[in-house]
């Protein structure tokens, strides 16, 4: 794509981040994160969607206070905080059994 001269955008980089997912078997991986910061690096808008993946990807792997800190990042970026990603880090908490957390 980029040899033709054609920047990804936000469904590009969308796809990018779920092929990395499936590729690391739904865990997070570097290649998740290495997605994710190009797309925020190259300045395209990222929304709502990719917030709640890397959330769940990381309460999934037990890091829940970096998913805390990308949910102020989103609300930071100006992405609409959505259903979805208030579930992700909800979900999070509730794995974890930190009930206080999950309805805080």
């Amino acid at each position: 794509m980029r040899v033709l001269g054609v920047a990804p955008d936000q469904y590009t980089y969308n796809m990018l981040l779920r092929s990395e997912v499936v590729a690391g078997a739904g865990e997070l991986t570097d290649g998740v994160l290495s997605v994710a910061r190009e797309m925020r690096e190259s300045g395209c808008h990222v929304d709502s969607h990719l917030y709640s993946t890397l959330i769940s990807l990381h309460t999934r792997s037990g890091n829940v206070d970096e998913a805390v800190k990308l949910l102020g990042r989103a609300a930071a970026d100006g992405v609409e905080l959505d259903a979805g990603v208030y579930h992700a880090v909800m979900g999070g908490f509730a794995e974890k059994g930190d009930v206080r957390r999950t309805v805080r």
